[in-house]
């Protein structure tokens, strides 16, 4: 899915890949962690809840749609680790 095909509007507010961005925080205590900050365009204090709750709907449904494009690329490693690892306990070794 491309990120492009993604927009939710809420009011007069649109959210997609011309109006959000992010960038990565680093944090050099939890180098392992993903920490990202989402910056919306048209960013208005006094539209903080509506725009938080907008990015967050959008994410919800990006990431949820890539989940169900990877999910069989997930059964399919977790079923060769899972034969690969029961076949080495079986060997003992």
């Amino acid at each position: 899915m491309d990120i492009k095909d993604v927009n939710i509007e809420m009011g007069s507010h649109r959210f997609n890949n011309e109006t959000l961005s992010f960038y990565a925080n680093n944090l050099l205590e939890y180098p392992d962690e993903i920490d990202i900050t989402v910056v919306h365009k048209n960013w208005d204090e006094e539209d903080k809840r509506a725009l938080t709750n907008g990015t967050y709907i959008f994410l919800d449904n990006y990431l949820g749609e890539l989940d169900q494009l990877l999910r069989p690329v997930y059964y399919v490693f977790f079923y060769f680790f899972a034969v690969f690892f029961t076949l080495r306990w079986l060997r003992g070794d």
